[in-house]
């Protein structure tokens, strides 16, 4: 989730372009030398969990334990640290709960806790995904709704 400050300047200006980095972490004393500052900015910024300096020492350890390979590359489209932050269990090696994928995973469904409800995703029946129909860019997120939702929640 973004900074309630960054966001209340992005929507002072108008709202973030596509280009903003709205997610991007600020730099403190106590992530120097335990988190590299590109790994940080890389995590999608509305659909990444934030956790604070300690707890993401002890996730970044978890992450070596599980095996995780793809941590913060665009294309994984998983949110691993709401997983990890969930403290749902997890054998290296399995697949990880739908709750934490993110947009842009190829079985985005309505399940994950992104997802925006029926029309926001695929359904699953049994086994079996079945993809949401293509939309077109009219239909894309309104992004200032978005940070008005994310400022309110913080009030």
């Amino acid at each position: 989730m973004p900074d309630p400050r960054l966001a209340m300047q992005l929507f002072e200006r108008g709202g973030p372009s596509m280009f903003d980095e709205v997610g991007e972490a600020e730099r403190t004393p106590e992530l120097d030398g335990l988190v590299p500052q590109d790994a940080i900015d890389a995590a999608p910024a509305f659909e990444t969990t934030r956790l604070s300096p300690l707890e993401e020492a002890l996730f970044r350890k978890w992450v070596q334990e599980q095996g995780i390979k793809d941590l913060d590359d665009p294309n994984s489209h998983y949110d691993y640290r709401g997983f990890f932050k969930s403290g749902e269990p997890h054998v290296p090696g399995e697949h990880f709960l739908d709750t934490f994928k993110q947009h842009g995973h190829p079985t985005f469904s309505q399940e994950p806790k992104y997802s925006k409800g029926p029309s926001d995703g695929g359904m699953w029946q049994g086994e079996n995904f079945i993809p949401q129909p293509k939309m077109t860019p009219s239909h894309e997120p309104d992004v200032r709704a978005l940070l008005l939702s994310l400022m309110k929640q913080r009030q």
